[in-house]
C-alpha cells in the first residue's frame, strides 16, 4: 500500500492518492510515519492535525486553518496533506470540522497529486467508519505488533 500510494502521486492519472497506517499502540508507527516523511521530503508537507489546525494564528478557527493548508497544499502540488492521529482527530473534532473535511477531500479533483497520509494506533477494525470511509480497503496499510 505504501509503494501504491507513492508511486500514484507521481503518475499523472492518479485518483486521489491516500494512505492510513493503522497499528496498535507500541508498534513502533511513531518511528515509522517520521521516517515515511523524512523519505517524501521532497514534497511539500501541510500538516492538518489538530495542534496545527488550532495553531494557526492567521485564522479565526479551525475550520477556516483546515480550509486554508488544504488550498495552500493544492497550490503547492505535488504535495502530501498530514493527517496524525486521525482516530484522536476524528472524536475530538466538531461536526463542522469533520464536514468541511469530507467535504475538501470530496472536492478535490481525481487527478490532483495530493497525497493524503494519516496514521492513527487504533487497528483497523476498530476505527470509526467515517474515519474508514475517508480511505479505500487499498489505501490503508495495517502495521502488524
Amino acid at each position: 500500500a505504501v509503494v501504491a500510494a507513492l508511486t500514484s502521486i507521481s503518475t499523472p492519472m492518479a485518483q486521489r492518492p491516500r494512505l492510513l497506517l493503522a497499528a496498535k499502540q507500541g508498534t513502533g508507527l511513531g518511528h515509522v510515519a517520521p521516517a515515511l516523511l523524512h523519505a517524501l521530503e521532497v514534497l511539500p508537507v501541510h500538516a492538518i492535525g489538530l495542534p496545527a489546525l488550532l495553531a494557526d494564528p492567521g485564522a479565526r478557527s479551525a475550520e477556516e486553518a483546515l480550509v486554508g493548508a488544504v488550498s495552500e497544499a493544492c497550490r503547492a502540488a505535488p504535495a502530501l496533506l498530514y493527517l496524525p492521529h486521525v482516530d484522536l482527530w476524528w472524536a475530538a473534532a466538531s461536526l463542522a470540522l469533520r464536514t468541511v473535511l469530507r467535504t475538501l477531500l470530496q472536492d478535490l479533483p481525481a487527478d490532483l497529486p495530493l497525497l493524503l497520509f494519516a496514521t492513527t494506533e487504533v487497528p483497523e477494525e476498530e476505527l470509526d467508519e467515517e474515519v474508514l470511509a475517508l480511505f479505500s480497503p487499498r489505501d490503508v496499510l495495517g502495521i502488524p505488533a
